[in-house]
């Protein structure tokens, strides 16, 4: 898991990148440097988090690594970042990698379980029944603990709803729905307790 002052990486195969850099050109002759010659590497099964000062960078590594940031207009992106050995480029490939953001996404008139439900029917492939699909739904809530909140609705300001930490689990689940290979979360536990953030990191784990 890669790590924003917990911005992170769940790993279930082998990522590596080596030499990862990132320019920003400001103004017409000033570039900012933004990251510059980053390598490393995860085996599979592990957590690993990005951690450091505000503005050092971790959410534009976390970015390039995840294929959301590349090279255009005024951004420059250069290094190798592979998965399994291929380089993480074309829609097919990033199928296969996940991405949780800081803010949750989420609609406050759903509940759990129909937020997942929702994930499952837009993003599993036709090949995967309506019985193969509620099953990973129940067991994706087993696995996140969110069974006795599965009939709440997600909420908001005026609707009384889930948790923080329930959201976020929930968010992680719409993600795991599709059985990605890499998943990257931004700040997990941004704005959570010390006990839900323990929870979610569990949970994770």
């Amino acid at each position: 898991m890669a790590v924003e002052g917990e911005t992170a990486v769940k790993i279930a195969s082998t990522f590596s990148w080596q030499d990862v850099s990132m320019t920003v050109q400001k103004g017409k002759k000033k570039e900012k440097q933004i990251l510059s010659n980053i390598s490393g590497s995860l085996s599979s099964g592990k957590v690993c988090a990005l951690m450091g000062p505000s503005g050092a960078g971790k959410t534009s590594l976390l970015n390039v690594l995840a294929a959301r940031i590349r090279t255009r207009g005024t951004t420059e992106v250069s290094g190798n970042i592979t998965l399994d050995g291929q380089p993480i480029t074309g829609s097919t490939l990033r199928k296969r990698i996940a991405y949780v953001m800081q803010q949750d996404i989420l609609v406050p008139t759903q509940t759990v379980r129909e937020s997942l439900w929702f994930s499952a029917n837009l993003r599993l492939p036709k090949s995967y029944s309506m019985k193969d699909k509620k099953e990973l739904v129940e067991k994706m809530l087993v696995d996140l603990g969110l069974v006795k909140c599965a009939d709440t609705f997600i909420g908001d300001d005026m609707i009384r709803g889930v948790s923080g930490g329930e959201k976020k689990r929930t968010c992680v689940g719409i993600e795991l729905i599709m059985k990605p290979k890499l998943i990257f979360l931004d700040e997990p536990t941004s704005g959570l307790d010390s006990y839900a953030a323990h929870n979610v990191i569990l949970k994770l784990e």
